[in-house]
């Protein structure tokens, strides 16, 4: 499995929001999900994002993953 998270930030603000794509190892999607997270930093949504992605392999008892992020502000 493949699991990409995601997640934008509002400049000024704390609110924000987190995605998860799970993906099988040929490409085709087979779960995801939003989430809206409150944040400090672009930082700690990063590690919210993470940690969301790691409860979700944890949940569904899933084997071997890899896990991607490109988390950046909005300005």
């Amino acid at each position: 499995m493949k699991i990409n998270v995601d997640g934008s930030i509002c400049a000024g603000s704390r609110e924000g929001a987190i995605s998860c794509i799970v993906r099988d190892f040929s490409g085709c999607l087979v779960d995801g999900f939003t989430e809206t997270v409150r944040a400090a930093s672009v930082a700690q949504l990063e590690a919210l994002a993470l940690l969301e992605a790691l409860k979700y392999i944890k949940k569904k008892q899933v084997g071997v993953v890899s896990v991607g992020s490109r988390l950046s502000k909005v300005w």
